[in-house]
């Protein structure tokens, strides 16, 4: 009878807070997209684009010749590398040295250690030694929930 009332609590629970107000999308734009903030966000990449195939040249050719477009793209950098925290060169394989050591472990502080070069290694080691305290506790804190969900359905059996 208690897991029934618990199961009941949980799926009114759910419902409640899936369904308030600042949940629902309006019906005319259902992603809420700003789309001028998209297209101011794009329009040096876009004129970088543009310059490119009107001249026919590469981006390589561009950043000999120190382009302001490619400057400005460049100081704008992508929302991927901001959020990983690090450019793909001071990275082993582009994934930044967090993620190794959070999903490898040791393992992964010992990846990045040999691959990354030495400018870069005080710091993406220490970072995938982080990685691997945050990924080590995660592991502690879901297998301490799972025995206590053990312990409480087998006292509940009793």
């Amino acid at each position: 009878m208690k897991q029934l009332l618990s199961i009941l609590f949980a799926f009114v629970a759910f419902n409640l807070f899936a369904t308030t107000p600042e949940n629902v999308a309006p019906e005319g734009n259902v992603f809420n997209d700003n789309l001028s903030a998209m297209e101011q966000e794009f329009s040096g990449i876009n004129a970088l684009e543009q310059e490119v195939t009107n001249r026919q040249v590469t981006y390589s050719d561009l950043a000999t010749e120190n382009s302001a477009l490619i400057n400005a793209v460049e100081a704008n950098q992508d929302l991927g590398a901001s959020l990983l925290g690090a450019k793909g060169d001071d990275t082993a394989l582009g994934i930044p040295g967090f993620w190794w050591g959070c999903v490898l472990g040791l393992l992964g502080v010992l990846v990045v250690y040999l691959v990354v070069d030495d400018r870069a290694k005080k710091e993406q080691t220490k970072k995938a030694l982080i990685g691997c305290l945050v990924g080590g506790a995660i592991y502690v804190l879901l297998y301490l929930i799972l025995v206590a969900g053990v312990f409480a359905s087998a006292a509940s059996v009793q």
